[in-house]
């Protein structure tokens, strides 16, 4: 992942969330991650950061959205999805 923004210490974190299959959005929580520290430096325009996630419970099949997001900003800053087949 990779960061820009103003020079600062940040606490970030990341949800597992179950939206559903078949087109029906269900946004259920499955998981979190975090919460991690970063730290922005001045002198860098934009950092690289990676995060393992360990047993990623997917139970089921369907789509399955990782949402990054900040203390202090509300909501989702970037997500990714990703289809579960059985």
């Amino acid at each position: 992942m990779e960061y820009f923004g103003p020079a600062g210490d940040y606490e970030v974190w990341i949800d597992v969330v179950f939206l559903g299959y078949d087109g029906m959005i269900e946004e259920n929580e499955v998981a979190t991650y975090g919460p991690f520290d970063l730290a922005m430096a001045e002198e860098l325009f934009t950092q690289g950061r990676y995060y393992c996630l360990n047993r990623v419970p997917l139970s089921q099949p369907g789509i399955y959205e990782f949402q990054l997001k900040v203390a202090g900003i509300y909501g989702t800053i970037i997500s990714q999805r990703l289809y579960e087949e059985e």
